[in-house]
């Protein structure tokens, strides 16, 4: 609020007026109301209009609102993210468990959250996949569906998408992926599946 003040003083404005009271002319309740109107008029531009920031990036007006595309999905980091998917879609579908995971922040801070319950920890998360895909079999026909990735900036995003197992006892599901750009590379940060139970 201070900074903001400080622009409205420096705009002169407050000089104006004493200039004006000097003169006389404030005097006159005419003139004087017509003072206020220019003031109000002057203050709410200062307070509503972008100001630039060091960097040259529009800062924000005290009643500026923030508008839905700001947060719309960036086509280049999804192509990236979605590019991801597939090759860990191709990993799972010829076994390789280790290369799927490959996706994933390898870190105790990853966490996995699923069936009510979240695993922490890139060992304990490749442990739980081991463990509950023992086998080709039981790892089946792995397609992934309707990917939607938004951009959170630069470094970070999400993806949503549905999951589908083709094998003896078919299942599917959604999923909601946080990624995070570290060391250069997007890493699953946060992976939280669900599967869909029949009725």
């Amino acid at each position: 609020m201070l900074l903001r003040i400080n622009r409205f003083r420096s705009c002169g404005l407050h000089g104006g007026a004493k200039d004006l009271e000097r003169a006389g002319s404030l005097k006159d309740p005419a003139v004087r109301r017509l003072g206020l109107c220019i003031g109000l008029l002057a203050a709410g531009l200062v307070f509503c209009s972008p100001q630039k920031s060091e960097s040259g990036t529009p800062e924000p007006g005290l009643l500026e609102s923030v508008h839905p595309q700001d947060s719309q999905p960036s086509t280049e980091i999804a192509d990236v993210l979605h590019g991801i998917i597939t090759e860990q879609q191709k990993a799972w579908n010829r076994g390789d468990i280790e290369t799927f995971m490959g996706a994933y922040w390898k870190d105790e801070r990853l966490t996995f959250s699923s069936g009510g319950a979240t695993t922490r920890g890139y060992q304990a998360t490749l442990d739980r996949y081991r463990k509950r895909y023992p086998d080709r079999a039981a790892m089946g026909i792995l397609a992934f569906e309707g990917l939607e990735t938004t951009s959170l900036g630069p470094t970070s995003a999400y993806t949503l998408g549905r999951w589908k197992l083709a094998k003896l006892e078919a299942a599917e599901g959604n999923f909601t992926l946080v990624w995070q750009k570290i060391d250069g590379e997007w890493k699953i940060v946060h992976d939280h599946s669900s599967q869909v139970t029949s009725r």
